[in-house]
C-alpha cells in the first residue's frame, strides 16, 4: 500500500483588530412637568353650539327613524284581484301574439328582399318596391307598373278576380250556415222523439 505524506506548516494568527472605543453614554434628560392651560371659548350669552344642519340630500334620504321603513307592506301592492291577474295574463298573450306577428312580417319581408350589400356598405337590388343602386334609391312603381294601353284590361282582370274571391267567401259562409241549420234541426227532432208520450199506456 502507498503511504501518503502530509506536511504541517505553522501559520501565525493575525492579531486581533483594534476594537473601537465605546460611544459616550447619553444621559437621560428629565422632562419638566407641564400643565396645559384649559381652552376657553368666548361666545355671546345664550348661544349654544349645535351640529351643522342637514343637507338637501340628507333631508330627502330616509333615516332609520323613519316610520315608513318599519311599516308593514300594504297588501294592496302584493295581492292582486282576479280581474288584475286575468288582465296580466291577457296582456302577456297579446304581447306574445304581437311578437309572433312581427317575426312573421320580418320573415315575409326577407322573402321579397332581393338585395345585397357590398364591401363598401352600399345596397344593390330590389326590395320594398324600390330599386337600390348603391347610394341611389329609385321608386319601382313606375318601372314595374302597367304598360300604357293595358290599364283597362288589367283593371278588368283585377275586378274579376276580386269578384271570384267574394263569391267564394260568400259560398263558404252559406255552406257553413246551412250545415249549422241542419245540425240544429236534427237535434230538435231527436229531442221531440225522446219527449213523445207513451200512447200504449192503458187508461184508468
Amino acid at each position: 500500500d502507498a503511504l501518503e505524506l502530509l506536511r504541517l506548516i505553522e501559520a501565525e494568527l493575525a492579531s486581533d483588530s483594534e476594537r473601537p472605543e465605546d460611544p459616550n453614554e447619553i444621559e437621560a434628560v428629565e422632562s419638566p412637568d407641564v400643565t396645559p392651560d384649559p381652552l376657553v371659548l368666548e361666545a355671546e350669552p345664550g348661544l349654544e353650539f349645535t351640529p351643522p344642519p342637514l343637507t338637501g340630500a340628507e333631508l330627502l334620504r330616509p333615516r332609520l327613524t323613519d316610520e315608513r321603513l318599519w311599516r308593514p307592506i300594504d297588501l294592496r301592492l302584493t295581492d292582486l284581484s282576479l280581474e288584475q291577474r286575468e288582465e296580466l295574463a291577457l296582456r302577456g298573450r297579446i304581447a306574445d301574439f304581437v311578437d309572433s306577428l312581427e317575426a312573421a312580417q320580418t320573415a315575409e319581408a326577407r322573402l321579397t328582399d332581393w338585395t345585397f350589400t357590398d364591401s363598401d356598405g352600399k345596397r344593390w337590388g330590389v326590395a320594398d318596391g324600390k330599386i337600390y343602386l348603391g347610394d341611389v334609391v329609385l321608386p319601382g312603381t313606375h318601372l314595374f307598373g302597367v304598360p300604357v294601353g293595358k290599364r283597362d284590361e288589367v283593371a278588368q282582370r283585377q275586378w274579376q278576380w276580386d269578384e271570384i274571391m267574394r263569391q267564394s267567401a260568400r259560398y263558404d259562409v252559406e255552406e257553413a250556415w246551412s250545415a249549422r241549420q241542419q245540425a240544429i234541426q236534427e237535434r230538435r227532432d231527436r229531442e221531440r222523439a225522446d219527449a213523445q208520450p207513451d200512447t200504449m199506456r192503458s187508461r184508468r
